[in-house]
């Protein structure tokens, strides 16, 4: 069985459903919920950590140093944090460190040990004509530029047909 990594080969999907490489990678990190694979790394794990708490990292970031493969951009990034007085900068700073944490993690997921093989990628193929509204490729909101729709939801209370089609 699948729970019981009782198989030579399984099948699996995952939607992403928000946008932010940690909906992919949060899936495999050692003994998690949604990672039936076995596999586990703790590097990975700790990387993973440190994303969700860049802060602890910069007081303690010795582990991960000693076993990243880009050192350098990881502690150039943490001494312009430490070196910003200004909250933005230091955000910024923040938020750019994450990123390059979570790369390395992704760096070990998908160049060194390969736990997954992945077959395919889910698309979306809809052709939908000009008066029908309420059906959105791309979500807009008042705080930001539209963004993907990518649980491909489309409610049905929201769809309407406006007008006669072309």
């Amino acid at each position: 069985s699948y729970r019981s990594l009782d198989y030579d080969l399984s099948r699996a999907g995952w939607v992403g459903d928000y946008e932010d490489p940690n909906t992919f990678l949060d899936i495999w990190i050692t003994n998690g919920g949604n990672n039936a694979t076995g596999w586990g790394n703790l590097v990975y794990d700790r990387l993973l950590e440190a994303a969700g708490n860049v802060e602890q990292f910069l007081s303690s970031p010795e582990f991960l140093l000693e076993h990243a493969k880009q050192p350098a951009a990881l502690k150039e990034t943490a001494e312009q944090i430490r070196a910003s007085s200004q909250a933005e900068q230091r955000l910024a700073g923040m938020t750019k460190l994450r990123l390059q944490l979570l790369s390395e993690a992704e760096a070990i997921l998908v160049h060194d040990e390969f736990p997954l093989i992945p077959l395919y990628f889910y698309v979306i193929n809809g052709m939908v004509k000009p008066n029908v509204k309420g059906f959105y490729a791309k979500l807009e909101s008042d705080d930001g530029p539209p963004r993907a729709n990518l649980r491909d939801q489309h409610p049905l209370r929201d769809i309407r047909i406006e007008g006669s089609a072309p």
